[in-house]
């Protein structure tokens, strides 16, 4: 049985990305009466809902009329929308053909014998990559030749160096609809031995030599048949991860030095798994399990309302899923920007507010005074020691913002009676 169900997006001045969603949306394995694509726009000034009107017709559109943020947007959408499920999906996202048909698959078999309140798509960035491992040579300036258009302009990159032995770890991003034979241009410094070796996948192997000199530049010829049985997809999100802290992080992320990477899609993320919570960027909602437990909270506005309804589900009994095989490229952070003022001041302010309504109260009056002292005074001091006087001044104007706005939300945190033990921290990361 083939569920009626709504596709959701929440659309502000995304005018550029709507034509990879709504095309891929429109032609999805899935019987096409029964479902229907919704945009929720928040007021967007960029003309995105004349380009819809225009190029594409069999969408409702719904203009909210001011920017209401992606719960309440979503909550908009969910109300004015006839499904009974409800597929929501990040507007910088582009679905694989099968993505709603597996979904909904998974949530028909699992339904059988689970109370499904959610289940989480599988998020893979948008660009494919080639894997790329250097060993004893240091590489700079690789470029692609012939290589279309990509989103992630740079590879990510991880050195690991023992003191003996030398070794780069590098994602290239490729143009993930690539139809050419590419061309890798690779400069090389000699670091402690004359030998190197290049490897790319787990297959091809060049091995050369410096010859009297410190550096090397390299050209690799790749056919379009090599390129796609080298490349490989990175997980972008595959469910969220939550901390004793309460902070959230996707699954599939890898933190190295402080920096964040993403995990190639492989084994550890195949199976249908009960998982701690999803990401709203890419989530099946039962229409039942939302008229129990509630919509989105409208105070977070955007960033930690599906840590918090992931949370309000499990406390009535309704399950979280992961489904592999609904697969979606996603843009990552193409709406706010990661580490932009807005980014800051929406994640630390919800990731307490997400706190205040969910742990342990004396935890929850710690975890802000942790953040009043370290966040909000040590931070800006640190930049002012390393002669940054505009990022902490910055810092300082966006953190005064945060617990400003914290005060009343504390109080609302502080009144609910719903809340984790000690006990239940303890099993978060």
């Amino acid at each position: 049985m083939n569920k009626f169900t709504s596709i959701i997006t929440v659309n502000y001045n995304g005018k550029k990305y709507l034509k990879n969603f709504l095309d891929s949306a429109l032609v999805l394995n899935y019987p096409s009466d029964r479902y229907e694509v919704v945009v929720v726009d928040n007021a967007s000034k960029d003309d995105s809902v004349e380009f819809i009107r225009k190029n594409y017709p069999s969408v409702k559109i719904i203009e909210s009329g001011t920017n209401l943020g992606f719960g309440k947007g979503n909550n908009l959408g969910i109300k004015e929308s006839k499904g009974d499920l409800y597929y929501l999906v990040n507007n910088d996202t582009a679905f694989e053909k099968d993505a709603l048909k597996e979904i909904v698959k998974c949530f028909e078999l699992w339904s059988k014998k689970k109370k499904v309140g959610a289940i989480a798509s599988k998020l893979i960035l948008y660009d494919k990559y080639l894997p790329i491992t250097i060993e004893e040579a240091c590489s700079d300036n690789l470029k692609v030749k012939n290589n279309g258009f990509i989103y992630n302009q740079n590879p990510y990159r991880l050195t690991y160096d023992s003191g003996l032995n030398y070794l780069e770890e590098i994602y290239l991003p490729l143009a993930h609809d690539l139809n050419e034979n590419i061309i890798l241009d690779i400069n090389l410094q000699k670091l402690r031995r004359k030998n190197y070796l290049i490897k790319i996948g787990e297959e091809k192997i060049f091995k050369s030599t410096f010859e009297n000199k410190n550096n090397e530049k390299v050209h690799i010829h790749l056919k379009n048949n090599e390129v796609k049985n080298l490349w490989i997809d990175l997980i972008q999100n595959a469910g969220n991860l939550l901390f004793r802290d309460g902070f959230g992080r996707d699954r599939g992320a890898v933190v190295v030095k402080e920096e964040q990477y993403y995990e190639p899609d492989g084994e550890r993320f195949d199976k249908v798994e009960v998982i701690p919570a999803f990401c709203g960027g890419g989530v099946l909602l039962n229409k039942k399990a939302l008229e129990e437990v509630g919509y989105f909270d409208d105070n977070f506005f955007m960033y930690y309302e599906d840590d918090d309804l992931s949370l309000r589900m499990k406390e009535a009994n309704w399950e979280v899923l992961f489904c592999p095989k609904a697969r979606i490229r996603h843009i990552h952070s193409a709406s706010s920007g990661e580490w932009s003022d807005f980014f800051i001041y929406h994640t630390e302010r919800n990731r307490l507010f997400f706190v205040f309504k969910h742990w342990p109260r004396l935890f929850c009056i710690k975890e802000w005074l942790k953040y009043i002292f370290h966040d909000f005074l040590a931070t800006p001091i640190y930049y002012l020691t390393h002669n940054r006087k505009d990022l902490a001044l910055r810092r300082l104007n966006v953190r005064f913002k945060v617990n400003l706005s914290l005060i009343p939300m504390f109080l609302i945190g502080m009144l609910r009676m719903n809340r984790l033990s000690s006990e239940d921290i303890k099993k978060f990361l």
